[in-house]
């Protein structure tokens, strides 16, 4: 099989427009997702071997509570805009899709302000009696005056993905957002601010992709900006759908970000840095869940709509596959050269190999499941994700507060593992027994067979001394000789039409074509 005859592949009858849909989507996204989180991770690594690990692991601390209080500020609003701006653009309502929009924005906006005054006040009481760490106080305004900045962006970037533009997404947050940062990032570092000029460089980076984000809509809803275009609010509908969403969104950050924050109170903040390193690390495996999701997401809520379950449980089961084939050997890759990569961060960061190692399981559970959480979100059970997040978080913070005292950076590792698995677990069991559905066939344990083989072939050929001796070469090698290995017997376990279908899809989503509605 070769390029040349995917180009002569028809679309199989058993492909329906959403498979090529999430295909095409999927592709683009993946490589900007692929690129941004690169970027994220450069930019992150940069400033922590700049920074050292007690000052990255400040940073760290603010932009976890920077994270927290971006998804706050959303009040699950972002998620009401994918499925209501999905619904209204199906029937061709504009008048409802501007004024969804218009809403959120407004909303957003007004607490947004709320939480940077909030913030403002009280930041030398968070940074001195909550975590006794005095640097905390000069960059935590910084981090809550950028926080409105991103919410609206998010309003927007949301819109484009409604209408299933994921390139804008892509555009705004993945690629000029951390591009620009560290280029940013260089300069405040050679002007000697340090901790200052990181932060600098990241709130200058959300106002500008703010503007970005503005064009992208306006491009893909040029009705947003006709004042003939009268706007019609389903206040109550939105709101009600939101709501929950609200809680949801918080308890899903504080569940991923709590651990750091409780690092943060019981621990130094150098290892609180250190933990951020393997925390970002692990982090690079869900490249291929964000990729689908970003496409996935409106069409569960339109295939719903429609009752149409069959299809809908189809697409789950190709995307699960998808998702687990892409994460599974970065995730492997990431737990056998746990210490070498934490090494390029600096040397007191390999003192987080265990923790990556433990993170980089959860993660990959994460993967395996698919797009489960979204399925409870955009089928409108959003009070059923509510119970689960808040049960799952009160799991998650006794864990913390009962192994971090004892295990440091280990117990805020195993305590987000955990929670991730028992969440996954219980999603999976609400979906099935809602919908009937679940995300596995047989062919999903081919990647589990293909990464085995790639492990065992590159741990022969570093036990005969073939890799080079320098860490960036040794792991430049590695993952290219990994990675060979794991797509080699993915092809002689052979591809199926359905992939070979979707292959041939993704490679012609290079640029994707024009989309507006106006």
């Amino acid at each position: 099989m070769n390029w040349s005859e995917l180009k002569s592949l028809n679309e199989p009858n058993n492909f329906s427009t959403e498979i090529s849909t999430i295909a095409k989507g999927a592709g683009i996204v993946y490589i900007g997702t692929f690129l941004g989180i690169g970027l994220k991770y450069f930019f992150e690594l940069l400033i922590a071997r700049n920074l050292g690990a007690k000052l990255f692991g400040i940073f760290f601390l603010g932009f976890s509570i920077f994270k927290v209080l971006e998804r706050i500020s959303t009040l699950g609003l972002h998620n009401g805009i994918l499925r209501y701006v999905s619904i209204f653009r199906s029937t061709g309502d504009k008048a409802r899709i501007k004024g969804t929009i218009l809403l959120s924005l407004k909303i957003v906006t007004v607490f947004g302000i709320l939480i940077f005054i909030l913030i403002t006040v009280f930041s030398p009481s968070i940074s001195t009696t909550v975590f006794d760490k005095p640097e905390l106080s000069q960059i935590l305004p910084l981090f809550a005056a950028v926080v409105v900045f991103s919410v609206i962006t998010e309003i927007f970037v949301y819109s484009t993905l409604a209408f299933q533009v994921t390139k804008y997404k892509v555009i705004v947050r993945m690629l000029f957002e951390p591009g620009s940062r560290i280029l940013l990032v260089v300069i405040t570092f050679l002007l000697g601010w340090k901790l200052l000029g990181a932060v600098y460089a990241f709130s200058i980076s959300i106002v500008a992709g703010m503007g970005m984000a503005f064009l992208c809509l306006s491009r893909v809803f040029p009705g947003f900006n006709q004042k003939s275009l009268i706007p019609v609010y389903e206040t109550k509908s939105i709101l009600k759908f939101s709501w929950p969403l609200f809680f949801v969104g918080f308890f899903n950050i504080a569940l991923v970000q709590i651990n750091t924050l409780i690092l943060g109170y019981f621990r130094a903040a150098s290892e609180v840095g250190i933990y951020g390193a393997a925390f970002r690390t692990a982090f690079l495996i869900p490249i291929g869940l964000e990729s689908f999701n970003a496409i996935f997401a409106p069409i569960i809520s339109d295939l719903y709509e429609k009752k149409e379950s069959r299809k809908l449980g189809d697409l789950f089961k190709i995307a699960t596959k998808w998702i687990f084939t892409i994460s599974l050997p970065i995730s492997l890759f990431l737990v056998i050269y746990a210490k070498p990569i934490l090494q390029i961060w600096g040397k007191a960061y390999v003192d987080g190999s265990i923790c990556l190692i433990i993170l980089c399981i959860g993660q990959l559970i994460n993967c395996s499941v698919g797009s489960v959480g979204y399925m409870i979100t955009m089928i409108g059970k959003s009070k059923i994700n509510l119970a689960n997040m808040s049960a799952i978080l009160l799991v998650n913070i006794a864990l913390n507060l009962l192994l971090i005292p004892r295990l440091g950076i280990i117990g805020a590792a195993v305590s987000v593992t955990a929670s991730l698995v028992l969440i996954n677990i219980i999603r999976l069991a609400e979906v099935f027994f809602i919908l009937k559905i679940h995300p596995y066939r047989v062919d999903f344990f081919k990647p589990l067979l293909a990464g085995g083989i790639a492990v065992l072939i590159t741990h022969f050929i570093k036990s005969i001394g073939l890799f080079f001796s320098n860490n960036l070469l040794y792991l430049a090698s590695g993952f290219v000789i990994f990675l060979l290995a794991y797509a080699g017997s993915l092809l002689i376990m052979g591809i199926e039409k359905e992939d070979r279908y979707i292959l041939h899809k993704i490679k012609k989503s290079i640029t994707g074509r024009k989309n507006s509605y106006g």
